[in-house]
């Protein structure tokens, strides 16, 4: 049996990838699992859900952090009602992992994804990928001043 950089290497493949796709909140009751295809899976012994998914490079502009965005069919309305419900800023993580159709089971790759503004409409979804959340937070979450500390001032 040839392994999965064997596979991938050839002129005629013989079983493509798949791009296994877990989105976590905490306002969500349970996991959402999609796989980048038009059939559902199962890895694992779980089963993902068929989505076709995409990622849009970010775009080069000047005075502009570059983000990258994933962008979903939502064609369940379960997807939909679960990325609706969530909180205004919550933040997802998303984690990815590469799989060969030959084993769903064996992830070759696995990457962590934090999403923020997350939207839907006109029967997708997109969300930006990032830790630009992180990064713009404040360095100390509690700061003295004469409000919070009345006896320093």
């Amino acid at each position: 049996m040839s392994t999965f950089t064997e596979r991938q290497q050839r002129r005629t493949k013989l079983a493509g990838t798949l791009l296994f796709l877990e989105i976590r909140a905490t306002s969500m009751p349970e996991v959402l699992r999609i796989v980048n295809d038009t059939k559902n899976w199962t890895s694992n012994g779980v089963e993902y859900i068929g989505v076709p998914f995409e990622f849009k490079a970010p775009d080069d502009k000047a005075g502009q952090t570059p983000r990258a965005q994933l962008v979903m069919a939502t064609g369940g309305a379960s997807i939909t009602e679960d990325l609706e419900a969530l909180a205004p800023n919550e933040l997802l993580q998303g984690r990815l992992m590469l799989a060969d159709r030959a084993n769903p089971d064996l992830y070759q790759r696995v990457w962590t994804l934090p999403m923020t503004n997350v939207s839907t409409g006109n029967g997708q979804a997109t969300a930006q990928l990032g830790v630009e959340h992180f990064m713009r937070q404040q360095a100390c979450l509690l700061r003295f001043n004469e409000f919070t500390a009345p006896g320093l001032f």
